[in-house]
């Protein structure tokens, strides 16, 4: 094997994949990447890394071959190699039983391992496939990721549920203290419906790939893995097995307070409100009243704060308390100009909502 290829697009390819390869492993070859260089009317250096839940397939095109063939080396070792080099250029080489990496005024040479005992990037089945544009999925895993469990002993909220029903996707993410879910409109139609726990960390790593708006994603859905492909780039992830809280049930259907506000302003209020949150409570107190949010909040050990922003308001008054993080999350990263909340009491979830495709539920806190 033997190919030149652009450094900063091997540079790219490495950086993906070299994070789904395990940095420490009983199975040294799961540390590794396993690359194949092809011939014909389209040259293609092809990266493949497996940590043997989550795989990751990628294509590079912009490659000159030398001689085909294939090979299995450390992948943080020479994505360190690789990133490190100035060259626009390198040159990788087979010899005998080392991968050689050539650049001006530098030669590297990595163990190598059998390509045959490297565990395969692949669909297991046929499944179900839908399209969506890469945007629309993006947009759906930035706005439900965060809300997703870590290190819950209720393994099925670690991830975040994908359901489709006729032309919508449905992605939940929730941790018990909070929930968001949109709704995405499909390219295609499917007949039966489908639903499937994703891993938070495959969601994640999905939102570095789709990062041109102009493609769209394919999504393969089987029965126990699920798998992305888009712009030469596949990932297959297993799925989580287990039951997702039914989060139709989670959503308030009434309320007696309804307020609308600029989603910046809230956000930045919020931000300076948790300069001076208590470390054991970890809350603010939003007082809504007359047009006003007032976000207070008080340390002991620090002092205290008081924000105020103009606010309409619809129904009662009302005083409750939140985790501010949780509120800055889906503000951070929400688009819309204008965002509602809606209350029914102090002890009960409030919702956040932009849009008819975005709807987040928020457990209050006690101070």
């Amino acid at each position: 094997m033997k190919v030149i290829c652009n450094r900063a697009r091997l540079a790219e390819a490495l950086a993906l994949v070299s994070g789904v390869a395990v940095a420490r492993s009983p199975r040294p070859i799961l540390q590794c990447l396993r690359m194949q260089v092809e011939n014909g009317d389209n040259p293609t250096l092809t990266l493949q890394a497996t940590d043997l839940e989550l795989g990751v397939k990628c294509e590079i095109k912009e490659v000159e071959v030398i001689e085909p063939g294939q090979v299995v080396a450390n992948a943080s070792k020479l994505s360190a190699i690789v990133h490190e080099v100035a060259d626009e250029t390198i040159t990788m080489n087979l010899e005998q039983e080392s991968l050689e990496v050539m650049a001006s005024g530098s030669k590297f040479k990595l163990f190598t391992f059998d390509p045959s005992e490297f565990p395969p990037v692949a669909p297991k089945e046929e499944g179900k496939i839908i399209s969506i544009s890469a945007a629309e999925l993006t947009r759906a895993a930035n706005l439900t990721v965060y809300a997703a469990a870590r290190e819950t002993t209720r393994y099925a909220i670690n991830g975040l549920l994908l359901e489709v029903k006729g032309n919508k996707m449905v992605m939940v993410g929730t941790d018990g203290r909070r929930l968001a879910r949109v709704i995405s409109t499909l390219e295609t139609k499917v007949d039966t419906e489908i639903s499937s726990i994703i891993p938070a960390r495959t969601i994640q790593m999905l939102s570095r790939v789709a990062t041109d708006s102009d493609n769209m994603v394919n999504i393969r859905i089987m029965e126990n893995q699920v798998a992305f492909e888009v712009g030469g780039v596949l990932l297959v992830t297993s799925v989580i097995d287990g039951k997702y809280p039914s989060y139709d049930a989670v959503i308030p259907k009434e309320s007696t307070t309804k307020v609308k506000m600029d989603r910046l302003t809230m956000l930045s209020a919020l931000r300076r409100a948790a300069l001076l949150v208590s470390k054991d409570s970890r809350g603010v107190k939003v007082q809504l009243a007359q047009d006003r949010m007032t976000i207070e909040a008080h340390s002991p050990e620090e002092g205290e704060a008081a924000v105020e922003l103009p606010v309409e308001l619809e129904g009662e008054a009302i005083k409750i308390a939140f985790n501010p993080d949780y509120l800055i999350d889906p503000l951070k990263v929400l688009v819309a100009e204008q965002v509602v909340m809606e209350f029914r009491a102090s002890n009960a979830p409030a919702v956040l909502k932009s849009g008819s495709d975005f709807v987040y539920v928020l457990m209050p806190v006690t101070i």
